[in-house]
């Protein structure tokens, strides 16, 4: 629904490009009529697919800040300390658990000075919560 409200947004943002400008008995512009419409219905579509988050938010963090943080298992580069991973509704739901918490693959922190923490699984506590939150902490202070 919001991809065609993209491309049909996107399609009239080009035909007004090439409109010409005509008075209306309002005194405005066709064209800035026609813009203003456009913003309406963008800032609408953007509050009603804010309004229906198909997603869960993960906030990665380091103690200290900076790890470098890899995937367990794959060895992906997440990058550095503190990343947000973002996960569609859909690819979770195979992975909950009895307690009604998300398990997602776990997470390595590795600091410059040697030290590694793991993580694995990550728990998403409380599945109705969108954005989650996990603190990885150097062993070595």
């Amino acid at each position: 629904m919001s991809g065609l409200l993209f491309i049909w947004l996107l399609q009239m943002r080009l035909r007004l490009s090439s409109c010409r400008l005509v008075a209306t008995p309002e005194g405005l512009p066709v064209k800035s009529q026609l813009l203003t419409l456009l913003r309406s219905a963008l800032y609408l579509s953007l509050f009603v697919t804010g309004a229906c988050a198909t997603t869960h938010n993960l906030t990665v963090h380091s103690d200290p800040e900076g790890a470098t943080l890899t995937t367990v298992g794959t060895g992906g580069d997440l990058g550095l300390a503190p990343v947000l991973l973002v996960f569609e509704d859909s690819g979770l739901e195979a992975y909950m658990g009895d307690d009604g918490s998300y398990r997602v693959r776990g997470i390595e922190a590795r600091w410059q000075s040697g030290a590694v923490d793991i993580m694995d699984p990550i728990p998403l506590c409380h599945a109705d919560q969108r954005h989650h939150e996990v603190t990885l902490e150097s062993p070595v202070r």
